[in-house]
């Protein structure tokens, strides 16, 4: 059995058109959610497991952190960080671009100092599309990936560039780039054909021409 008690909460942020104030628009989210498991037992029961999931938003809708606290030491935090829209950003609807992303998870003694960290950073083109990415940024082991979009916006490139004798699911980077490209039907809907970082053309996510 299980049981979740959510805690839902409003804020009012300021809406202003051409400058001038027009009124507060209201952002109604989920702040803190406790999911709860027990054990089925003859008589009564026994709570097993607890885990407190703790969200803020900033004033577009974006969640900036959250915590979630499995009891007795453990938990994982995770801060967003969003570039700060222009003018003409918000003229367009250009919202919600994540330019860092951080999360560390923690055990009974371990601290922030020693605890796990993973993150990632990235950038956009001027039509707001992704461009590119970083994992763990400014480490020696980090790997950086260009992406190209069709008019659709369907990814047909992937130029990922990794630190010498790096090993990621896929490949050992040696030198140089390793690229993975996918082409669509003229509607933009179905993909044709791709190839995976090993020049080896995949389908649904599988290899095709393996072994038979």
């Amino acid at each position: 059995m299980a049981s979740t008690e959510n805690t839902w909460v409003s804020e009012a942020y300021p809406y202003f058109e051409s400058g001038a104030k027009i009124n507060n628009l209201c952002f109604v989210y989920n702040k803190t959610s406790i999911i709860k498991e027990f054990g089925a037992e003859i008589v009564g029961s026994n709570m097993i497991s607890s885990v407190t999931t703790t969200n803020a938003y900033d004033q577009y809708g974006n969640l900036t952190d959250s915590t979630i606290d499995s009891g007795a030491g453990y938990k994982k935090v995770l801060h967003n960080n969003y570039a700060a829209p222009s003018v003409a950003d918000l003229a367009s609807w250009t919202l919600g671009r994540l330019k860092d992303a951080n999360s560390q998870s923690f055990a009974p003694g371990v601290n922030a100092t020693t605890a796990p960290r993973k993150a990632s950073s990235f950038t956009y083109k001027a039509n707001g599309t992704l461009d590119g990415e970083v994992v763990e940024p400014g480490n020696a082991n980090s790997t950086s990936t260009t992406y190209q979009a069709d008019r659709f916006g369907n990814i047909i490139r992937t130029d990922m560039v990794g630190a010498a004798n790096l090993n990621d699911d896929l490949v050992t980077f040696v030198s140089g780039t390793r690229s993975s490209f996918a082409q669509y039907d003229p509607t933009g809907r179905f993909v044709l054909s791709a190839t995976n970082r090993l020049d080896v053309p995949v389908q649904n996510g599988c290899l095709v021409g393996g072994p038979g």
